[in-house]
C-alpha cells in the first residue's frame, strides 16, 4: 500500500474484525479481507450519508459506480462502518437501532454485518472525547455497537432503490 493512512485504515478495520466476538462471520470476513485475491473492497465513508437527509441519500451515492469507473477503479465490495444501538432480545438475536437511518436499508443488502469489539479500537475514546466536546448529538453514547456493513458491489443498484423507496 502506498499510503500509511490508508493502511492504518485497513489495520483499524482488521483489529476490529479480529476482536469480533462473532466467529462464523469473522471467519468469512477475514477471508474476504485478507485472502481472497478477487476482492476489491473500498471503504465507503459514509459522510454522504450522515450529512444528507433520507430524501437526498441515494441520489448522492448513485454516482459512485461511474466516479469508480472513470477513475480506472473496479471495487468488489464497500464497506461502511456504521454506529448502532443493540440489546439483546429473548430469542438471543439483535435488534439495532442505527445512527443513521438510512443505514437500516442499506444493511439488507449486505453480504456481511459484523458487529467490531469497539471497546478494543482507538475510535471508541475519539467518539466518547467528540461527544464530551459538545461537538456531537447528546445521543451519540446510546450508539453502543460498531458495525461493519459489507456491501458487493452487485448489490449496489439495489441498495440505491431500496433507499430511494423508503423517502
Amino acid at each position: 500500500m502506498k499510503h500509511s493512512v490508508v493502511k492504518d485504515l485497513r489495520n483499524f478495520i482488521l483489529e476490529g474484525v479480529k476482536s469480533s466476538k462473532n466467529v462464523p462471520t469473522r471467519c468469512k470476513v477475514e477471508e474476504l479481507l485478507e485472502k481472497d485475491v478477487d476482492c476489491k473492497s473500498f471503504l465507503l465513508i459514509n459522510e454522504r450519508f450522515e450529512n444528507l437527509p433520507l430524501s437526498i441519500c441515494s441520489e448522492a451515492i448513485s454516482s459512485l459506480p461511474s466516479e469508480f469507473k472513470s477513475s480506472d477503479l473496479l471495487p468488489t465490495h464497500l464497506f461502511i462502518l456504521s454506529w448502532a444501538y443493540s440489546e439483546e432480545v429473548k430469542d438471543s438475536d439483535k435488534k439495532y437501532e442505527f445512527a443513521y437511518p438510512e443505514i437500516e436499508f442499506v444493511v439488507p443488502h449486505a453480504l456481511h454485518v459484523l458487529e467490531l469489539d469497539h471497546n478494543s479500537l482507538t475510535l471508541h475514546s475519539a467518539k466518547k472525547k467528540q461527544s464530551s466536546d459538545g461537538d456531537d448529538d447528546e445521543g451519540t453514547n446510546d450508539f453502543n455497537t460498531l458495525l461493519l456493513i459489507i456491501i458487493p458491489m452487485d448489490r449496489f443498484h439495489d441498495m440505491l432503490t431500496s433507499l430511494a423507496s423508503h423517502v
